[in-house]
């Protein structure tokens, strides 16, 4: 009775700590801190932004690396182009390797 009371203190504090890590965390989201294209763009700000999203992308070993937590969100969607997104398709980019 004496270990899995010990047990269930140890939960309780990861659960305190983890909790509090959550709350004084950031949220990492590509598609919103990832520069993004637009059709609209004229060819000189579709350089501009290209170039501006790949520092970014170069960036997440490093965010990532820093990171305690490492969560991944990558719900099935379908983008205005018609392809269909996922996990699968996250792990099969090729910057997602980085943040592995």
């Amino acid at each position: 009775a004496m270990v899995s009371h010990r047990a269930s203190e140890r939960e309780d504090d990861f659960t305190k700590v983890y909790a509090k890590d959550v709350e004084d965390g950031y949220i990492w989201m590509p598609a919103l801190c990832i520069p993004q294209l637009e059709s609209s763009m004229s060819s000189s700000d579709c350089i501009d932004v290209l170039a501006k999203q790949s520092r970014a992308i170069r960036s997440l070993a490093q965010y990532s690396y820093q990171s305690t937590y490492f969560y991944i969100c990558a719900p099935r969607s379908v983008t205005a182009s018609g392809a269909e997104l996922d996990f699968s398709t996250w792990r099969e980019s090729g910057w997602c390797r980085a943040q592995e």
